[in-house]
């Protein structure tokens, strides 16, 4: 499901440090925002148009809906927690003041019961590129990074938690066949020197 908020700026006029003209986009989506072996290793995640896994954007922290640090990536060492704050509990506002090291906040999720909302805000002149499908590889790279944003769960539900993912640029996930093709060229590349250096 997709839904843009076209002048989202203007609704919340003095409440949100958001870009002058910025259209909220938000998708929701089934099951659990962070999933994997390591909570560190959570990602914003998209196909491109080939179907390529692409890695949008890596996990900053996760907040209990009593606003107490739940985990945060162990990368973003400068990080303590306390630079975001939010309010709510179907529905609110988050603000992050970051230090000097801090990552930057593209992306937010709010989770309740089996499904979450991924939030991002895009310039409005944008707004055409996320129409139909907002979970797209163009549209999910118009995303601003933002020191404030609004969110609200699935269905008005209860908050489980929140989610903030960092500002880095998409970079491609090797699949398993590309990563054993570059390990033999590097076998090859080895022995080859082992005899040339004999010779």
């Amino acid at each position: 499901m997709r839904k843009i908020i076209p002048g989202v700026t203007a609704l919340m006029a003095g409440l949100l440090a958001v870009p002058a003209s910025a259209g909220l986009i938000w998708y929701e989506a089934e099951g659990n925002d962070c999933v994997g072996e390591a909570f560190g290793a959570c990602q914003i995640m998209a196909n491109d148009e080939s179907g390529e896994p692409i890695q949008i954007s890596p996990v900053i922290a996760k907040y209990e809906p009593d606003g107490t640090l739940d985990d945060y990536n162990n990368d973003y060492s400068s990080f303590s927690g306390d630079e975001i704050t939010f309010n709510g509990n179907a529905a609110g506002t988050w603000q992050y003041a970051p230090g000097t090291d801090d990552p930057g906040i593209r992306y937010w999720s709010a989770k309740a019961g089996n499904d979450f909302n991924l939030f991002w805000y895009v310039d409005d002149a944008d707004e055409a590129t996320c129409a139909g499908n907002a979970y797209t590889l163009a549209c999910l790279n118009l995303a601003q990074s933002v020191t404030d944003g609004s969110w609200f769960t699935p269905g008005e539900k209860d908050l489980s938690h929140l989610t903030f993912f960092n500002s880095e640029p998409p970079t491609y996930v090797p699949e398993p066949g590309s990563i054993a093709l570059l390990g033999l060229g590097l076998a090859g590349l080895g022995l080859a020197r082992r005899k040339f250096a004999k010779a």
